[in-house]
């Protein structure tokens, strides 16, 4: 199979014309040519600082947009909020709780209170 490609490749005159191309590309590798180096390398360089400016470009406008990094605009729960009746009921539950305690006989117990 791959005798029968290459008979082709010799044969037909276009395919040698550019295996010629081709291998006479890559001997001029290997000779310095200053003028043909520093353009390549600006070439190269060029391609690559307009792929990270697109990169660049492409978070920026995706992250002020949400579309990267974004909240969720979905029904959050409100914080809770504290009442005055809720906290008198709480209140209230206390006071049950200090004149039952009393009433036992117990001690108050020494603690802190943090609010102070």
């Amino acid at each position: 199979m791959v005798w029968h490609v290459l008979d082709y490749v010799c044969k037909n005159e276009v395919a040698m014309e550019y295996l010629t191309r081709i291998t006479s590309f890559f001997q001029g590798l290997t000779n310095p040519h200053p003028t043909r180096d520093w353009y390549a390398m600006l070439a190269v360089a060029t391609v690559v600082a307009l792929v990270l400016a697109g990169v660049a470009v492409y978070f920026f406008i995706g992250i002020q947009s949400g579309f990267i990094i974004g909240t969720q605009s979905g029904a959050q729960t409100p914080a809770p909020t504290v009442s005055r009746e809720r906290l008198m009921k709480t209140l209230d539950v206390y006071g049950e709780r200090q004149v039952n305690f009393d009433a036992g006989g117990y001690a108050v117990p020494d603690v802190s209170d943090p609010s102070q």
